[in-house]
C-alpha cells in the first residue's frame, strides 16, 4: 500500500492533540472534584501574601494578626520551598480570584511547549516523545500535588534544549530551574558540557544572576546567602530519618521509560541483530543528565516514605525518558505504523487513568476534603469549634494550610518546637515586626486544637495535645481544648 504523506502528518498531529488534550482534561477533572491540593494552596497563599505586602503594601489579607499570619506561612513555605512560584501565583492574583487551576494549566501548557523543543533539539520524534512523557505518572507528580515538579522541569528542559544546541543560555534555564525546585539545582553543572571556555563563562554568570536575588533575600533574612538550600537538605534527611527503599516506589519512576527502553532495544534487535550504539554530543548530553538525575535520586530515596520516593524521582524519570525515546526514536523515525501503534497504545492508557481518576474523585468522602466546597470538612470543624464557644477565634490545627485558604484563623501546630530549625526565624520577624514573640507562644499555648484526619500533618506532632482535653470527635473531626483554653479573636491586634 502506497503511503500518503499528507494523510500521515495529519493524523500525527491528531494523535499528538489527543495525547497532549487528555492529560489537560484529568487536571481539571482532579481540581473539580478535589479541589487544590496543599502544596499548591500554600504556594497561592505565598502569592497572594507578595501582592498584598510588595505592590498594594497592605498583609491585612487575613482576618488574623499579621504577625501571626507571617509566621504560619513563614513556617510551612519559608525556608524550604523554593521562590519562583511565588511571583507567578502573586500575577495571578491580580487576575483570578482562584488562582491554582489557571497555574496548573499554564505550567502543564509550557512543559508540552519546552518538551516539543526538546524533542526538535535533540532530533526525537515528537509524537513518540508526547506518547512517552504524557503518561499517569509525569501527570500526577508533574502538575497535582505540588506543581513545582512541573515548573522546574519546564526549564530543564529548555536548559537541555539550549546545551543540544550548545548555547550559553543553558545556564539561564538551569538557574531557573533550581528556583522552581532545590533538586535541580544537581544540573547546574551540565555546562562543562559546552566545551567551551568562554561559553561556559557566560552560562555560569547567567546561573548565578538568577539565583542573586534569592542568595541576597536569604542574607538580608537569615544571615545566611544558601539558608534556604542548607534547611531545604536538612528538612529532607531530619523529617523521615533514614527509610527502607520501596521497590514499588522505584518502579513507579522507571516503569514507563523501561518500557519504551525495551521497545527500543526489540526494534534494534531485529534491525541490526547486535548491539552498537554510536554515542554522539546530544547523547552524551543526555548520559551527563540521567548520570546527576540518578545521583540526586540516590539521596533522596533513603530520607522519605512511600509517596515522597516516588515524587522525587521525577528528575530522574526525565532523564530516563528522553534516553530511552531518543534510542527508540531512531527506530520508528521513518515508521509511521510503528508511531502510531505507540500513539494509540499511550492514548489507551491515558483513557484508562482519566477513567480511574473520575470515579476516585467522584465520591462523597473526596469532596468532603475539597476546600472548595462549601459544606467541606474544614467549614464542619469550625462550624463545631464555635458549637464550643470559639467564634471567631484563633485555633491549632494539623490542616492550617487549606484553612487559611479560607480566611480561617489557623494556625500551625509548630511554631513553638523549640529544636525546629524555623523557630529562630519566626522569632526574628516577629521582633523585627514589633511583636513580642514570647507573648505569642504564651497565647499559642491556650489556643483550641482541631485534629482533622487524612488533611494534614499526622496528629502525634501537634505540641499541646497530650495536655489538652477531647471536647469534639465525628471520627473525621477531633477539637481538644487545652487547659485554661481562651479565646483569641482573629482581628486582635497586639500579641
Amino acid at each position: 500500500m502506497e503511503r500518503n504523506p499528507k494523510i500521515e502528518r495529519r493524523l500525527h498531529a491528531l494523535l499528538s492533540i489527543i495525547l497532549v488534550a487528555l492529560p489537560l482534561i484529568t487536571i481539571y477533572v482532579i481540581f473539580h472534584f478535589r479541589g487544590p491540593q496543599w502544596d499548591l494552596i500554600a504556594h497561592s497563599l505565598l502569592g497572594r501574601t507578595a501582592l498584598n505586602y510588595i505592590a498594594l503594601h497592605n498583609v491585612n489579607i487575613h482576618p488574623a494578626f499579621i504577625g501571626e499570619y507571617l509566621n504560619n506561612l513563614v513556617y510551612y513555605n519559608e525556608p524550604y520551598r523554593a521562590p519562583l512560584a511565588t511571583p507567578i501565583f502573586a500575577t495571578l492574583s491580580v487576575f483570578f480570584s482562584e488562582t491554582v487551576l489557571p497555574y496548573m494549566v499554564i505550567v502543564y501548557a509550557a512543559a508540552v511547549l519546552a518538551l516539543y523543543k526538546t524533542g526538535r533539539a535533540l532530533r526525537i520524534d515528537t509524537l513518540i516523545l508526547f506518547a512517552a512523557f504524557l503518561n499517569p505518572y509525569a501527570l500526577y507528580f508533574f502538575f497535582v500535588p505540588n506543581g513545582m515538579e512541573g515548573l522546574s522541569i519546564i526549564f530543564v528542559l529548555l536548559g537541555i534544549t539550549a546545551l543540544a544546541k550548545r548555547s550559553s543560555t543553558s545556564g539561564i534555564f538551569f538557574g531557573l530551574a533550581s528556583l522552581a525546585k532545590y533538586p535541580a539545582i544537581i544540573f547546574l553543572p551540565l555546562i562543562i558540557l559546552l566545551w567551551d571556555r568562554k561559553k561556559i563563562t557566560f552560562a555560569a554568570t547567567f546561573e548565578f544572576l538568577m539565583l542573586l536575588p534569592w542568595l541576597l533575600f536569604n542574607y538580608i533574612v537569615y544571615g545566611n546567602p544558601i539558608y534556604s538550600y542548607l534547611a531545604a537538605v536538612s528538612n529532607v534527611i531530619t523529617s523521615g530519618g533514614y527509610a527502607a527503599v520501596h521497590p514499588l516506589a522505584v518502579l513507579a519512576v522507571v516503569a514507563y521509560p523501561a518500557a519504551f527502553a525495551a521497545a527500543a532495544f526489540v526494534l534494534w534487535h531485529r534491525r541490526h541483530g547486535r548491539l552498537n550504539v554510536r554515542i554522539g554530543y546530544r547523547g552524551k548530553v543526555l548520559l551527563a543528565f540521567a548520570a546527576l538525575a540518578l545521583v540526586g535520586y540516590a539521596f533522596v530515596l533513603p530520607h522519605n516514605d512511600f509517596f515522597t520516593q516516588e515524587r522525587f524521582g521525577y528528575l530522574f524519570f526525565t532523564a530516563l525518558v528522553l534516553l530511552s525515546v531518543s534510542f527508540l526514536s531512531k527506530e520508528t523515525m521513518h515508521k509511521a505504523a510503528a508511531k502510531r501503534n505507540i500513539a494509540i497504545i499511550a492514548i489507551a492508557i491515558l483513557c484508562v487513568g482519566l477513567a480511574y481518576t473520575y470515579i476516585t474523585s467522584n465520591t462523597a468522602i473526596v469532596k468532603y476534603y475539597n476546600p472548595n466546597n462549601p459544606d467541606n470538612i474544614y467549614q464542619a470543624a469550625y462550624g463545631q469549634l464555635s458549637n464550643l464557644g470559639f467564634e471567631n477565634c484563633r485555633f491549632i490545627t494539623n490542616a492550617w494550610v487549606p484553612m487559611l485558604y479560607q480566611q480561617m484563623s489557623a494556625y500551625s501546630p509548630f511554631v513553638r518546637y523549640s529544636s525546629s530549625v524555623i523557630t529562630p526565624i519566626v522569632a526574628h520577624l516577629s521582633n523585627a515586626s514589633g511583636i513580642g514573640y514570647a507573648n505569642f507562644s504564651n497565647n499559642f499555648a491556650k489556643y483550641p486544637i482541631i485534629v482533622i484526619q487524612n488533611a494534614g500533618v499526622p496528629e502525634q506532632f501537634i505540641i499541646g495535645l497530650k495536655n489538652s482535653t477531647l471536647k469534639y470527635n465525628s471520627g473525621y473531626i477531633q477539637i481538644y481544648l487545652p487547659k485554661n483554653a481562651t479565646c483569641y479573636p482573629a482581628n486582635l491586634t497586639e500579641a
